[in-house]
């Protein structure tokens, strides 16, 4: 099917398929061009929002770190919040929606001076935006079934002899480790709130992909084993699977916060 084309107009070939689509929304009312889906609601609120005036997202750098350094505030580096860049793809969709309600009930990262505000109307479309960006719903793989001896052999694994050291920077529960390089780490008691199990072990093997500015250490140079041999034969995957059936059993209780005035 080929369009009519005149001088001051562009001529477009169309299949017989295409053509038939176009004749059927022609006819009717236009209704579906008001319709929004939840990613471009999600991108809209991001804007709206200004979401990237303290999260870096993609390309654009937010504007906190920024302001931070001219302050100068205490001598200290500029604050890292996270980057949005990742974010539908590495946080559960539920953990979200209390997130962005101001229903958490705890700081995911205590020693931060930024203060995430609340967005209650907005919290639930925004979160399931985000997880839809990245072609995800708010189902979550729940992760490999647990192995005989694994949290004990994840515990092997946290010390700092013969292990990853993994709370040298890593608290449990709502404790906040004095720190002396900045390296704070979200807390263990925490993480499975949040994380979804196929972004955990991507950012793994290779935490500095997805943010350059964090201070995990990559474990897996290879993608397939670490430096603890003596532990599972260095199989990366089945160390960090370990590690994560450990993190369930630290798991707090996700409170909700209390309501105004109590």
């Amino acid at each position: 099917m080929a369009a009519e084309t005149t001088a001051s107009s562009p001529g477009y070939s169309w299949s017989d398929k295409e053509g038939a689509a176009l004749r059927v929304f022609l006819s009717g009312s236009g209704e579906s061009l008001g319709r929004s889906t939840l990613m471009e609601v999600g991108t809209r609120y991001i804007d709206e929002l200004r979401c990237v005036a303290c999260h870096n997202r993609d390309d654009r750098y937010a504007d906190w770190p920024e302001v931070l350094f001219e302050e100068g505030i205490a001598g200290h580096p500029p604050e890292n919040v996270p980057p949005l860049s990742w974010t539908g793809e590495k946080l559960r969709v539920d953990w979200m929606e209390r997130l962005f309600a101001g229903t958490l009930g705890y700081k995911p990262r205590p020693w931060l001076k930024a203060r995430m505000p609340s967005f209650p109307m907005r919290g639930p479309v925004l979160a399931e935006g985000l997880a839809v960006q990245h072609g995800l719903s708010r189902e979550v793989h729940a992760g490999p079934q647990l192995v005989v001896d694994d949290v004990k052999i994840a515990v092997q694994l946290t010390v700092k002899n013969g292990g990853l050291d993994c709370r040298q920077c890593h608290a449990m529960g709502g404790e906040v480790l004095k720190m002396e390089n900045q390296a704070h780490g979200m807390s263990f008691g925490y993480i499975r709130h949040r994380l979804r199990y196929d972004y955990y072990q991507r950012w793994m093997l290779n935490p500095l992909r997805f943010d350059p500015a964090s201070k995990m250490p990559r474990f897996s140079a290879d993608r397939r084993t670490t430096a603890i041999t003596h532990i599972l034969d260095g199989d990366a995957k089945r160390q960090f699977d370990a590690l994560w059936h450990y993190l369930d059993t630290t798991r707090m209780p996700a409170p909700h916060a209390k309501p105004p005035g109590k």
